[in-house]
């Protein structure tokens, strides 16, 4: 089965999605296409990188994945372990990705997208290799300061939960086993100081944070909602300080 993806910041504009479906259907209509979401907040590609690191097929079956966030003048195609990707030219693919094989990127003339969604579709990329050539945009990740490593908020869920750039392998690295507090931008009280393992290990009424499946550091409360009770705001920073 041929799986696609999509990922938008379009909203309620229900026809460019229509229209980028017609490109799809028109390379192979026996695709399976899943509209993951297209409420991602207008240009916010790191919201946009949240939610596409959280996909999860079964049995690791391979898939493409189409991100229609931000606009670019070039798309890029990237493929890793026989995963597909379209997106912005627009820093998106490295918070994606780490280290990225720049050997596997195309860099796409947007009058070109049919040619890239058609090499997508037959997973060949043969027909692409005049766009090869990618130039290098920075990384975004967590500010360290001394002691202390923040970071925005990337994403808000329907229940208030909060997620923050901040993965469990940076985390760590940084706290290096040392004792530390963690607080929200604007309180200058610490609202814990350690990682839950679970929601049920935050006392109720209380805040507390998790790592989630994919790693990325998450502010909750028990019984209530983070987002309202701690004001967060999509540029509100979560800081951990060392002790």
């Amino acid at each position: 089965m041929n799986l696609f993806f999509i990922i938008s910041d379009y909203l309620n504009q229900t026809y460019p999605i229509g229209l980028l479906k017609e490109k799809l259907w028109y390379a192979d209509n026996s695709l399976k296409i899943i509209e993951l979401t297209h409420q991602i907040k207008l240009n916010n590609i790191a919201e946009a990188a949240f939610v596409a690191k959280n996909i999860q097929t079964s049995d690791n079956q391979p898939y493409n994945l189409i991100v229609k966030v931000g606009y670019s003048k070039k798309l890029i195609i990237y493929e890793q372990f026989n995963n597909y990707y379209l997106l912005p030219d627009n820093g998106i693919l490295t918070l994606l990705f780490e280290n990225p094989d720049l050997n596997k990127v195309y860099a796409v003339d947007r009058e070109n997208e049919a040619i890239a969604l058609q090499s997508m579709v037959k997973k060949d990329m043969s027909a692409l290799e005049q766009f090869r050539g990618f130039k290098w945009l920075t990384e975004k990740k967590p500010h360290q300061v001394d002691q202390f490593l923040m970071s925005e908020a990337i994403h808000i869920n329907q229940h208030g939960n909060c997620y923050f750039n901040i993965k469990k392998t940076d985390f760590e690295a940084f706290v290096a086993d040392r004792p530390y507090q963690i607080r929200v931008q604007y309180f200058n009280t610490a609202i814990c100081k350690k990682v839950s393992e679970h929601l049920s290990q935050i006392e109720a009424g209380t805040p507390g944070v998790v790592f989630n499946k994919a790693g990325y550091l998450k502010l909750m409360f028990n019984m209530g909602n983070a987002q309202k009770l701690l004001r967060i705001k999509e540029d509100t920073k979560i800081i951990i300080e060392k002790l």
